[in-house]
């Protein structure tokens, strides 16, 4: 599924053709060539699974072939350490720390940036 409101967005579905969740590029700058991933997998009992990996590596051959960015980042919430894991798992990079970058539950925290480049994602 495409939106078509300046990010593209698919569905994750598993192999039984549940929807679980989404995965997207937005923030695209056309000009510099990158854009942002987001991704979210709802149901709980799907974590930790592959889907999410999977998913990714779907998007970021979309972004770097389809779309010919040269550099996809993602934000992820400083103690989110599964998530963070996957990330480099799939090889992301981080960039660094952006501080009180999120409010959550009345209190500001921490997100890590994290990259991949084309090359990086092209030649493993």
């Amino acid at each position: 599924m495409n939106k078509t409101n300046g990010y593209h967005q698919k569905a994750i579905m598993t192999e039984n053709g549940k929807h679980i969740g989404w995965v997207d590029l937005k923030n695209i700058d056309k000009l510099n060539k990158h854009a942002e991933l987001g991704i979210a997998i709802g149901d709980k009992a799907f974590w930790g699974k592959g889907y999410g990996l999977a998913a990714m590596r779907e998007m970021l051959g979309w972004g770097f072939c389809q779309l010919d960015l040269n550099k996809i980042w993602l934000r992820v919430e400083i103690d989110n350490l599964k998530a963070i894991k996957s990330y480099k798992c799939i090889g992301y990079i981080e960039e660094g720390i952006l501080r009180q970058d999120r409010l959550r539950n009345g209190e500001y925290v921490e997100r890590l940036r994290m990259s991949m480049l084309r090359s990086e994602f092209l030649y493993k």
